[in-house]
């Protein structure tokens, strides 16, 4: 691979690279291997995942329920997207939607990690509690015809660059 051999505490590659298993499972080189990446597996009888679009103060927060056991956002999935401004997203803690959270949560880790743009997953576990996942600074927004969300994540951008 890139003229590189491959590390000796990487088996061969499956049919899928993730593998869930209970941490007592997990075999002890692991741990200490600079190759590995060990994920903590958040149970969500409930299959909801969210996709949070970030540009400058723009926000839009798509809810999706996807049963499958990794959550990706694939083209096609029904989703509801809900749009609004990161510096009106503190006001959303206080209601009880899981969309307010999410957009709060994801505002406050935005401005701490100084993201401008990009794409943050969130899952959450049965009891409600939110978990960012991953932040994508170079995220896919697709090939699905999404004109008005990628228009709207555009103005924020802009107006965050040049204060239009």
């Amino acid at each position: 691979m890139l003229g590189y051999e491959s590390p000796q505490d990487m088996p061969p590659r499956q049919k899928t690279d993730y593998r869930i298993m209970r941490r007592s499972e997990v075999p002890a080189g692991v741990w200490t291997s600079p190759h590995w990446v060990v994920e903590r597996y958040v149970t969500n009888t409930a299959h909801l995942f969210h996709r949070v679009y970030l540009a400058g103060d723009a926000i839009v927060v798509s809810r999706v329920v996807d049963s499958s056991t990794f959550k990706k956002m694939p083209e096609g999935i029904e989703r509801e997207s809900y749009w609004t401004r990161a510096s009106e997203a503190h006001r959303q803690l206080t209601g009880s939607s899981d969309i307010g959270r999410v957009a709060a949560m994801s505002a406050r880790i935005a401005r701490a990690a100084h993201v401008e743009y990009g794409a943050f997953d969130v899952v959450s576990d049965d009891q409600g509690e939110n978990y960012l996942i991953d932040i994508n600074t170079t995220p896919y927004w697709g090939d699905g015809g999404q004109a008005d969300l990628l228009a709207y994540l555009g103005a924020g951008l802009a107006e965050h660059r040049y204060g239009t």
